[in-house]
């Protein structure tokens, strides 16, 4: 057993996934984290430890350690599934390319970083007037933003959705 987990949490694993056709997606059925993947508790000793269902699988039905495996993709696109052979090891450079590709990434107002929301951005473009830095410079105090983040918005470089 090169996964390096005891019998009893493999048992126990198994036991919380729907396992169904070979193509179709095996749901997790146990607790989930706050991105909605799957979690597997169990005690190391003294230690209270919690592993991604997802990767549990992948070591297990490959019997490759889990500490060797530092991104667990899926080509579902499901985070709840646990099928092994929807699972591929990647670097964190493919878990980006496949966020990107399947357009996932958090855009516009669902960014937490975002300061301005899609009406204000309308508003910027139907208003802005190019190289008026005293009008550029009140469009970003009223809106609490940069010079450079009017330009940007203005000229489509980010909020390009929108």
């Amino acid at each position: 057993m090169s996964h390096g987990l005891d019998e009893s949490v493999v048992r126990r694993f198994w036991r919380y996934v729907d396992k169904r056709g070979k193509r179709e997606c095996w749901p997790w059925t146990g607790g989930t984290n706050d991105d909605g993947y799957g979690k597997l508790f169990f005690k190391d000793g003294e230690l209270r430890k919690q592993l991604l269902s997802h990767r549990v699988s992948f070591a297990v039905s490959r019997n490759v350690p889990l500490s060797e495996l530092l991104i667990v993709r899926h080509s579902c696109d499901n985070p709840l599934c646990v099928n092994p052979s929807h699972l591929i090891h990647g670097s964190i450079l493919d878990n980006i390319a496949d966020r990107q590709s399947r357009n996932r990434q958090a855009k516009g107002e669902g960014n937490h970083n975002a300061k301005l929301t899609a009406d204000q951005v309308k508003e910027i473009r139907r208003i802005h007037v190019p190289y008026q830095r005293p009008y550029l410079r009140e469009l970003a105090d009223r809106y609490g933003v940069t010079l450079d983040q009017i330009h940007r918005v203005a000229r489509k470089k980010v909020w390009r959705h929108v």
